[in-house]
């Protein structure tokens, strides 16, 4: 035996033994085990974000056909104007039509505007405000009814009670279209 060992007591044996593995033991730890810890975390929390993005997506998988039918009536919404005419032009026709049919006294038709609508690429709102339509609660009614069948947006609406005289509607219709038709 060494020199060293024969004159150590067995209680400072055991002492020294207990210091060889801490040591050893936070060495391994520091050099070797905490790096594999952190990668190990750092895996499973990849993990569980790519599970929770798998869900995620196959739940947009499971709702396709839904949106497939819900952008094939948009697209039936989005009506495309006759040859040569512009959009905004056959909005204003369209609803002068439709006050004919529905046989009440021609609005006071503003100007057309057309509007980008927001992160929605290729595609624009046509604005019309119509003003001074006047009629009773049957007609207004019928009215609002075409509007929403002709899958027109009320974006303002204001309706005045003019007594013995019926209502007076003031509207601010959109129609979205596409952005190349303004062209």
């Amino acid at each position: 035996m060494s020199p060293i060992r024969r004159q150590l007591q067995p209680r400072e044996k055991v002492i020294l033994a207990v210091t060889v593995l801490v040591i050893v033991g936070v060495g391994a730890w520091f050099g070797v085990l905490e790096g594999y810890i952190e990668r190990y975390q750092d895996v499973n929390d990849r993990l569980d974000r790519a599970r929770r993005e798998l869900r995620d997506q196959s739940k947009v998988l499971e709702q396709a056909e839904e949106t497939d039918t819900a952008y094939q009536g948009l697209d039936r919404a989005v009506s495309r104007p006759s040859e040569g005419k512009r959009p905004d032009r056959a909005f204003t026709e369209d609803m002068e039509k439709l006050f004919k049919s529905l046989k009440l006294p021609k609005p006071d038709l503003g100007t057309v505007a057309s509007n980008e609508i927001p992160d929605v690429a290729g595609f624009s709102f046509v604005v019309l405000p119509v003003r001074n339509v006047s009629g009773n609660l049957g007609t207004i009614t019928e009215l609002l009814k075409e509007f929403a069948e002709r899958d027109l947006i009320i974006l303002s609406l204001k309706i005045e009670n003019l007594s013995r005289r019926g209502l007076m509607m003031t509207v601010s219709l959109a129609k979205v279209i596409r952005t190349e038709d303004l062209q």
